[in-house]
C-alpha cells in the first residue's frame, strides 16, 4: 500500500491512492475503482494498472502443490493439451479520463471502456475451481453496464490459464 502513496506523493497527485489485491482480477478491480472515481466526479484523470513481479520460490511451490503449473513448460490455452499455466511478470499502467473531457482537451484516445463487470464465483469445491455461473454473472454485468447485447461483441479477452478446468469454465460462461 505504501507504493501507491509514494507515487501519488512524488507526482503530486491528489486523488485516492491504494493498492488492490484480487488475485488474477487485481488490475480489473483497480480499473473499476478508477472508473468509479471518474464517474463520481472525484477526479479528472486516474492512473491505474496492474503489477505482478512475485515469482519467488514460494509462489512456484504454491502453484505446483495445487497442480496449476504446466509440467511440460508449455501453455496450451483452450486446447485439449492444456495441462497448466506458466508464471510471468508484468507491469501495465493506464491513464483514464471521461470521454467528453478527453475529446474536449484533444487527448489521444486509444480505447473507450463502455462497461465493466465483475463478480465472485461464490462457494465451490476449492478456490482453484472456478464456476461458470459466477463468471457468467460478471459477463452479464458488463453487458448491462455497457448497454449492449452479447451478440454485438466482436472480441473477448480471456483469463486463459491453460488449465483444463479454468479454460473449460471460461468457454462455458
Amino acid at each position: 500500500n505504501v507504493v501507491a502513496g509514494r507515487i501519488a506523493n512524488r507526482f503530486g497527485l491528489g486523488g485516492i491512492n491504494c493498492t488492490v489485491d484480487a488475485a488474477c482480477a487485481a488490475s480489473l478491480a483497480a480499473m473499476r475503482t478508477a472508473i468509479a472515481e471518474l464517474l463520481d466526479g472525484r477526479a479528472d484523470t486516474m492512473i491505474t494498472g496492474g503489477v505482478y513481479t512475485e515469482n519467488s520460490i514460494f509462489i512456484y511451490m504454491c502453484f505446483s502443490k495445487v497442480g496449476a503449473l504446466s509440467p511440460t513448460g508449455r501453455i496450451s490455452t483452450f486446447s485439449d493439451q492444456a495441462n497448466g499455466t506458466l508464471l510471468g511478470e508484468g507491469i501495465s499502467m493506464l491513464a483514464l479520463r471521461r470521454l467528453d473531457d478527453a475529446e474536449r482537451d484533444g487527448n489521444r484516445i486509444y480505447a473507450v471502456i463502455k462497461g465493466l463487470g465483475s463478480s465472485s464465483d461464490g462457494r465451490s469445491k476449492s478456490i482453484y475451481a472456478p464456476r461458470a455461473e459466477g463468471q457468467r454473472v460478471a459477463l452479464d454485468r458488463a453487458y448491462t453496464d455497457a448497454d449492449c447485447s452479447p451478440a454485438s461483441v466482436e472480441l473477448f479477452e480471456a483469463h486463459a490459464t491453460g488449465t483444463a478446468v479454468g479454460d473449460r469454465t471460461e468457454l462455458t460462461a
